[in-house]
């Protein structure tokens, strides 16, 4: 659409005519535009020494075996953040069509039925979801969250974000209806237009904020219960909106009755738990180190997973990962920096301050109930993003995005001879600033057209090898596919490391021979390690491959100090890995006893971490060890304090055997 539109805006800002061309600048586009120059940079090949400047730590991931190149880019993961890019890229575009497009009365209400009826949607296939019987999304069984509504959505708090934005717009705009128009008093007030035409709004409002009670999602409920007080208070001050400030709280008493009868013991369950609140805070808190250590760079958009392993809480970066900080606003902190997090939040403070202003001069009681539902509702979503990372969804993004456009336009829509019309306040296009103009759509053109090129060639990789994190993981295609793929993106470092996958389990699975298959594993994994050198899962990848290459005599003597380095890489990136820790103490063991660069302390300190890290491995850890160990102090001295008892009684016996 936007390779489409900005021709047509080429043409207008030329085109001879009595009267001058006008345009509307409406607010967040300069920011928008900051954050995507910022979030470019991070992708772009530059000298190490000027990365060095910007991002001192950036270099030092580049260890041995590795060689720091020239150049490199600021992020960590620069192929993430040209994906990321992808999933903001419609938000902005939906913003901006949608402040160019909703010019008319009837255009703002088929943009406010439409979110409703998404979110009436949502209601009823999540309630059937949660009550009939058969919990799944569309054909996809739950794997968790189970008795309550998630919808289309994979998580309750997903779909909590985007109820609490339709729900407040709802029901401000059935107090504006009711305020435009008192009824008439007495029996025949019933049977007016006035006093129907609220209902419906009205009832759609309780029925979501009760579906959203449902979701059992606490930051949505009280971010909701928060955004229902701020609407009272922008009633408060508005004499003609005042009277509605009781009906709110009789709103709030209607939707705590529905939502009794139709059951919310799980939902009060949760609310007596606040160990998940006290997680996710810790969870925050452990991402701070990483904003200090990139500051003003951050790490690149969407490497926060990648990143995270060295800062992570004990319980993740082992058998379950963190793939979001649960805040958005510290995550956009961490990958954007300190810059990108200034953006964000004087962009949000700048457009409610705008829309506030623009409120207090309105007095029509639709506009203003209606508006006064969606700013209340965008402060909930900014409430809710500390503790979640619904933002992070690219539905939410987008519907946030035309409801800003909604909202900036109705706060600018007056009646005129045929009903409502946007009057968005514009100024003149001089010469100099057609100029301009003509510039920003060239750029805009070309801009849309990579997006364009880059979102057709992810998509048609990522159906041939999928790379993207997903709760169903499928095994590795082919090796002709995925090398398929990596010639469609050859940028991608997750396809890269796929093909070196793929060829070490072809490997295993004894269908080729090894000198070729493990040669061309560790050329890939290292060169999957040049695109993306603080993945610490590649890292073990690639340190298995040169240990199983010394098996066969590969590599010469090179590959024994390769092997241990990759290993001690890959436990820096991700100290908490029990698997990670167990296979270095493999490797050392395995090496000490063939003279192949192990050392045994070093086997023996590893094996007794991955005791720590995951005390229920005893077995599989003295099994290992005993193949190289005989000392049963030594081997005493790892055991875990935690079925010690079991562990002595399992290794007297195969000491015994042996």
């Amino acid at each position: 659409m936007v390779c489409t539109l900005s021709p047509f805006v080429l043409m207008k800002t030329y085109r001879p005519g009595p009267q001058p061309m006008r345009l509307h600048l409406p607010p967040l586009c300069m920011h928008a535009a900051l954050f995507a120059v910022l979030a470019v940079l991070q992708t772009v090949m530059l000298p190490t020494g000027v990365v060095e400047i910007f991002s001192p730590l950036r270099p030092a991931f580049f260890v041995p075996p590795l060689s720091a190149p020239d150049a490199m880019p600021l992020s960590l993961a620069p192929h993430s953040g040209r994906v990321d890019m992808l999933k903001w890229a419609p938000m902005a575009m939906a913003y901006l069509l949608g402040v160019y497009a909703i010019r008319t009365g009837r255009q703002a209400g088929a943009v406010f039925w439409t979110v409703l009826g998404l979110g009436l949607f949502q209601a009823a296939y999540g309630i059937l979801q949660s009550f009939g019987g058969t919990e799944q999304v569309w054909n996809w069984a739950k794997t968790g969250q189970h008795g309550f509504v998630t919808g289309t959505y994979i998580s309750r708090n997903e779909l909590a974000f985007f109820l609490e934005l339709a729900t407040l717009m709802a029901l401000g705009a059935a107090m504006g209806e009711q305020a435009r128009s008192p009824r008439p008093s007495g029996w025949r007030g019933l049977l007016s237009e006035a006093f129907w035409r609220p209902i419906l709004p009205g009832f759609m409002g309780v029925i979501l904020a009760v579906t959203l009670l449902l979701t059992g999602s606490r930051g949505g409920i009280l971010s909701c219960g928060i955004g229902l007080l701020c609407m009272a208070l922008l009633f408060a001050s508005k004499r003609t909106m005042r009277p509605a400030c009781w009906k709110i709280l009789g709103a709030a008493l209607v939707i705590a009755v529905y939502g009794l009868g139709v059951g919310l013991e799980k939902t009060a369950e949760r609310f007596g738990h606040d160990g998940d609140l006290t997680h996710r805070l810790d969870i925050a808190a452990s991402v701070v180190p990483m904003i200090a250590d990139f500051p003003l760079t951050g790490v690149g958009m969407g490497a926060f997973n990648t990143a995270y392993g060295p800062y992570a809480l004990p319980q993740y970066g082992g058998d379950l990962d963190v793939v979001h900080a649960h805040n958005d606003w510290i995550e956009v902190a961490a990958e954007a920096g300190l810059p990108g997090l200034a953006l964000c939040v004087s962009g949000f403070v700048l457009f409610m301050t705008r829309c506030v202003v623009a409120w207090k001069k309105r007095n029509d009681p639709l506009v203003l109930g209606t508006c006064a539902g969606l700013m209340s509702g965008l402060a909930a979503l900014a409430l809710h993003s500390f503790f979640d990372f619904g933002m992070r969804v690219p539905a939410n993004a987008l519907a946030v995005g035309i409801l800003c456009a909604l909202l900036w336009n109705l706060l600018h829509m007056r009646s005129y001879n045929r009903g409502r019309r946007v009057f968005l306040p514009d100024r003149e296009i001089t010469n100099q600033l057609r100029h301009v103009l003509a510039i920003g759509a060239v750029a805009a053109l070309t801009t849309a057209a990579l997006f364009v090129g880059m979102a057709r060639t992810h998509l048609a990789a990522e159906n041939l090898c999928p790379t993207e994190r997903t709760i169903f993981p499928e095994p590795l295609p082919p090796l002709d596919d995925i090398r398929h793929a990596l010639r469609l993106q050859p940028d991608n470092p997750a396809l890269v490391a796929a093909v070196a996958a793929k060829s070490m389990e072809l490997f295993l699975q004894a269908k080729v021979l090894p000198a070729p298959s493990i040669l061309l594993a560790e050329e890939y994994f290292r060169a999957a390690l040049h695109k993306d050198p603080a993945n610490g899962l590649t890292w073990r990848q690639y340190a298995q491959t040169l240990s199983l290459g010394l098996e066969y005599s590969l590599g010469g003597g090179a590959w024994e100090l390769k092997a241990v380095q990759a290993y001690e890489r890959a436990l820096s990136l991700r100290p908490h890995d029990p698997r990670t820790a167990l296979a270095a103490a493999q490797h050392h063991l395995w090496g000490y006893a063939m003279d192949l660069g192990g050392s045994r302390e070093r086997g023996m300190q590893l094996l007794s971490k991955t005791l720590q890290l995951n005390s229920w491995r005893w077995k599989q850890v003295l099994d290992l060890a005993l193949e190289h160990v005989n000392d049963r102090d030594a081997l005493l001295a790892i055991l875990p304090y935690e079925d010690r008892v079991r562990a002595m009684e399992y290794l007297d016996k195969k000491l015994q055997r042996g």
